[in-house]
């Protein structure tokens, strides 16, 4: 069995935190710097310089060293030296006062890495920054930033850098003990690993509150890259056995633990959670977890293959073996009740009195025949008060995780020997034992497993005899064990059939008691009447818990020796609770996916499982299981593959859902079983509500897909693209297999609002799915402020682009739509929403499309049969490119005169905005030598382009332009044009020079003639 907090185990470790942390408040008190203070019987040390650290460090191999040390930091220190290989072991005081250690690089072989490898008991880190890059080589299993496995206090701290772990990872520490207490502390840092990774710790068994995560967990292709190659055998590293099954990486994976079975409050995640498709049990804030989270938030994504969740990916319930005195506190209740009814009857007539009289001797004889059954109750349990697996897990302890893997061998031969000699049902105490046999080495046998490792892999073969030594041993010791046990067990059996007679006698007596009462208080009063009728079923409640402890111990086999009292919230039973947390990222997965959790169940070796199965520990009643998720509020979008999500849990094997509230929707893309509040439950859903949207396959429905129990709860879902069984209320419920009809005592007290389809199945049954108007459904008592304040919220990619208020009956095409996010080569568009309204929280997904690589104008060019304009780029189908030729007047800058100019005017409609619009424009040339202009303030100027074929091809700088085409003249006509003009010249010139000749001929000719 799985050790469990007690509630005085979690309060005396939450006030030793306090109490360790309270005195130095105190001792500060009235003085800004704590080294001016030292703490009484301390002494103080200043660490200033790299060196000094790293001296620090070498005195800490010692535990006893440090208990009486009180470290202050007084610089920033950059760690570079290859000399420091962390702190081993801190006891005392260390104060960061605010400043950082940088530059920490560390790829050591070490089994526990981390700038303090060990917080002891009595050790407090605070006030300190590490920046670290820490990469886990060899055995390197247990790697944190700030440390490695804490048992003392880590307080206000910050992790930043990277983290790449393999068992045990967290950006604040590896593990967190069972006395460790880590409060205030956010993580940065990237981290990855491979088995047990979270922000601030990857196992958790003591206490962490107020942190915050802001990295991202296991979410890097490079990360799912190592995974997939990561088969690798954990069990046969220690022990040489090959034959052992190995272990899926990629499981337990949180934002702020991998895995806890300690207790988690007011912390949140805002960082990346896994990968799409990849890990297992992959939670906001826990990956898997037995323990308690209380008031948690996430906001970040969640991915993961199979049981993701927004805050837990898997819930393990909390287990208490007491058979017998689950009959006595049943019958208590009946006593209990007798003293309400005589309360009720204070006054009544002679003939009441007598009769509840006799009603309260008889509950009262009941009661004290099953307290001496109680003190007999460890006779009907194997082992003086310990149940199997604790027993084995015990003696695993005492001989180390080695040797328990081992012995798992031996036991399941001893048991079938017994099988087959004694009891029918030693095979299925095997799977028992096997289910809740931890695989996680203890944490007090950390050093041990260590050695055990450094000597395998000195001398493998000397550790695999020590390790068969040591197996039968230990089988030899349970074999003479459980001999013993048998026989008592058998004359214990015989014992409980008497002493079960008895009590099945009593409660005749009570029944007739009860029945005489009510034949003559009838008449006297309805509350009366009513608190004999809750007498009366707690007593068909304890007939059966009598005759299934009866049949489970001989009939039926161990597992029968199980039952799940989430529903009844048992104070004492505290552990394997969710409480008051709020989900506001998306979780996504293949299997198994909730707004909360993702699965509750008890953690399956054959990760790859199909999850539409009953539980077996669910059918019977020795051993009380609980796991509860309690007033948790879903607002994120959930969305798997293939089967199993809900707004709450996406399945559940057994627990209860009481009080939550599922507001996000559910998208299930092609598998089946999809609620509001749970996907498929074999539990209790109780006092919940669903106001959300739902598309998938089939069953489907506002409260539950599938369902087993469902009390006063009230759905207001909407169903989009539904295939399959659908009901508002549930699409499938368990009905009595031979009548085909429904247990009102586990369906009653639900509503739903008018819809597209009625409660069960499609069917309306009053007082168990009843239908309401919507204005009749704001009058329900206790109804959340949500149903009045519906909202329309607008998905893209998985992630809320925004959430519109509205009203009852408003048309969605009347509200501002956000714009879309292109992604990978699409564009996002809103289906048609013409004519729908609002009937509830409306949840609209954005469709993605292929951009259009290039459009074009719908006008050609005259006769040439091709578009006047294309551009190229990515547009969606609505954007629209028109161009035009106009007679606009063209006046180049230059001052040129052309003769053929093409003008024209050109427009971009689209999306987006259009004052920063940009594209490459392809014109239409009709000229072979050409020239472009644009127009801008008035202006003609030229441009750059370059030619395509036909087309001019251009920047387009704004949504609309004016471009001018100009025709280069040809070439050779060019120059036969400038030769014709030389020669007119020359000509011209020849002509101004012949008859300047001619003229000064005569001149002279006149002048010789005078002189004759």
């Amino acid at each position: 069995m799985r050790n469990n907090i007690s509630f005085k185990t979690v309060t005396a470790l939450v006030l030793a935190g306090i109490l360790t942390v309270c005195p130095l408040a105190v001792a500060f008190s009235g003085t800004v710097r704590a080294a001016e203070s030292p703490l009484s019987g301390f002494t103080e040390i200043d660490i200033s310089t790299q060196a000094e650290l790293i001296e620090f460090a070498e005195n800490c191999h010692s535990e006893s060293w440090s208990y009486d040390k009180y470290v202050v930091l007084k610089n920033d220190i950059n760690l570079t030296s290859d000399e420091f290989t962390g702190i081993p072991i801190f006891s005392g005081l260390f104060d960061g006062n605010g400043h950082t250690i940088y530059g920490y690089n560390n790829e050591g072989t070490g089994y526990v890495q981390g700038l303090f490898r060990y917080v002891g008991k009595t050790g407090i880190v605070q006030n300190l920054s590490v920046d670290a890059d820490i990469i886990a080589a060899g055995d390197g299993y247990v790697t944190g930033i700030i440390a490695g496995v804490n048992d003392g206090v880590i307080k206000n701290c910050f992790a930043k850098g990277a983290v790449k772990g393999d068992t045990a990872t967290g950006g604040i520490c590896g593990i967190n003990g069972r006395d460790g207490l880590i409060t205030g502390c956010k993580n940065l840092a990237e981290i990855t690993g491979f088995y047990y990774t979270g922000g601030i710790s990857g196992r958790n068994y003591g206490a962490i509150r107020n942190c915050v995560n802001y990295g991202s967990i296991d979410s890097t292709p490079e990360w799912v890259s190592e995974n997939d190659e990561r088969q690798v055998d954990i069990i046969s590293e220690i022990t040489g056995d090959v034959s052992i099954v190995s272990y899926q990486p990629g499981v337990d994976i949180g934002g702020i633990t991998g895995f806890s079975r300690g207790i988690i409050t007011d912390s949140r995640n805002e960082g990346i959670v896994g990968y799409e498709r990849v890990g297992y049990n992959v939670g906001g804030i826990c990956g898997r977890q037995s323990g308690i989270i209380y008031g948690c938030t996430n906001y970040g994504p969640v991915k993961g293959k199979k049981d993701v969740g927004g805050i837990v990916g898997q819930q393990e319930p909390y287990i208490e073996v007491d058979k017998a005195k689950s009959i006595t506190d049943s019958i208590a209740r009946i006593n209990a009740l007798t003293n309400h009814v005589a309360s009720d009857a204070a006054g009544a007539t002679p003939d009441i009195q007598e009769a509840l009289a006799a009603l309260q001797a008889a509950s009262g004889k009941a009661m004290d025949d099953a307290q001496s059954m109680t003190g007999n109750a460890s006779d009907y349990k194997l082992d003086d008060n310990r149940d199997w697996a604790g027993m084995i897990e015990q003696q695993a302890e005492n001989a180390g995780k080695a040797a328990a893997d081992s012995v798992r061998e031996s036991y399941s031969e001893l048991f079938d020997e017994l099988t087959a000699q004694d009891i029918p049902s030693y095979d299925e105490l095997m799977e028992l034992i096997e289910r809740y046999d931890d695989p996680v080495i203890p944490d007090e046998l950390k050093e041990e497993a260590d050695e055990l490792k450094q000597e395998a892999e000195k001398e493998k073969e000397e550790a695999r005899e020590e390790a068969q030594h040591e197996r039968e041993q230990i089988g030899n010791e349970i074999n003479s064990s459980i001999n013993g046990e048998i026989g008592r067990w058998n004359s214990a059996l015989d014992n409980l059939d008497k002493n079960s007679e008895i009590i099945a006698n009593d409660l005749q007596q009570v029944r007739y008691a009860s029945d005489v009462l009510i034949s003559v208080a009838n008449m006297y009063s309805t509350q009366l009447s009513n608190d004999i009728m809750a007498v009366n079923a707690s007593i068909n409640d304890t007939y059966r818990l009598i005759d299934d402890l009866i049949s489970g111990t001989q009939d039926e086999g161990i597992k029968y020796l199980f039952s799940d009292v989430s529903e009844a919230d048992n104070p004492d039973m505290i552990n394997g609770r969710t409480i008051g947390c709020i989900n506001y990222g998306s979780a996504s997965g293949d299997i198994n996916v909730g707004g909360i959790a993702g699965n509750l169940s008890v953690d399956d070796e054959n990760l790859e499982s199909s999850v539409i199965m009953t539980f077996d520990l669910s059918a019977g009643e020795g051993y009380a299981i609980s796991s509860i998720i309690q007033d948790c509020e879903n607002s994120g979008v959930v969305r798997l593959r293939s089967t199993c999500g809900g707004g709450i849990a996406g399945n559940m094997e057994h627990g209860c859902i009481k009080g939550c509230r599922g507001y996000g929707g559910i998208i299930s893309e092609e598998g089946e079983y999809i609620g509001g509040v749970a996907g498929s439950s074999h539990g209790s859903i109780v006092s919940s509500y669903a106001l959300c949207t739902l598309s998938g396959k089939g069953f489907a429905g506002g409260i539950a897909g599938y369902a087993e129990k469902v009390k006063n709860c009230v759905s207001m879902p909407i169903f989009r693209d539904i295939d399959g069984k659908c009901g508002a209320v549930a699409g499938q419920i368990l009905r009595d297999s031979e009548t085909e009809s429904i247990d009102s005592t586990d369906f009653y007290g639900n509503y739903y609002v008018s819809g597209d389809y009625y409660g069960i199945d499609d069917i309306s049954y009053d007082g168990i799915a009843s239908e309401l108007a919507y204005e009749d459904s704001l009058l329900l008592k206790g109804i959340p402020d949500e149903f009045s304040n519906l909202k329309v919220i607008f998905v893209a990619d998985g992630k809320i682009l925004s959430e519109v208020r509205a009203s009852y009956g408003d048309r969605v095409e009347n509200l501002n739509l956000p714009s879309i996010p292109d992604k990978d080569g699409s564009y996002g568009i809103w289906p048609d929403l013409s004519g729908v309204r609002v009937t509830g929280n409306l949840m609209i997904e954005a469709e993605y499309v292929s951009h259009v690589a290039v459009i074009r104008t719908e006008k050609e060019y005259h006769d040439a049969g091709k578009p006047v304009a294309l551009m190229q780029g990515q547009f969606k189908a609505t954007d629209v490119l028109t161009a035009s030729i106009t007679d606009a007047p063209f006046e180049p800058d230059d001052g040129s005169a052309y003769t053929d100019v093409t003008i024209y005017s050109v427009c971009f409609e689209g999306s987006g905005d259009l004052n920063s619009f940009s594209g490459e424009l392809r014109l239409y040339s009709p000229y072979e030598e050409y020239s472009v202009w644009t127009r801008k303030n008035g202006t003609w100027t030229a441009v750059d382009f370059s030619a395509e074929g036909s087309y001019a091809q251009l920047t387009m700088d704004s949504a609309v332009a004016m471009y001018a085409i100009t025709r280069t003249p040809d070439e050779k006509l060019k120059y036969a044009g400038y030769a014709a003009i030389a020669i007119l010249l020359l000509a011209g010139a020849v002509a101004l020079i012949v008859k300047a000749s001619r003229s000064v001929k005569r001149t002279s000719g006149g002048t010789k003639t005078l002189e004759k």
